[in-house]
């Protein structure tokens, strides 16, 4: 039936993006030195399949 679970697959076919030790830092509008840090010292994966986004304001 097709809820057989012993049919189903238990991957997805694709690209997996991790990452780990990722920092992010807002530079000044000169471009010359740091004016925030925006994500400190995170680890992440994206499976394929998935939808992620990073958003924040101006």
């Amino acid at each position: 039936s097709k809820f057989d679970v012993s049919r189903r697959r238990t991957y997805q076919e694709g690209t997996m993006l991790s990452w780990q030790n990722l920092s992010i830092y807002a530079m000044d509008q000169n471009r010359r030195t740091i004016s925030k840090q925006l994500i400190n010292n995170v680890r992440g994966v994206i499976r394929p399949g998935e939808l992620t986004a990073i958003l924040g304001g101006r």
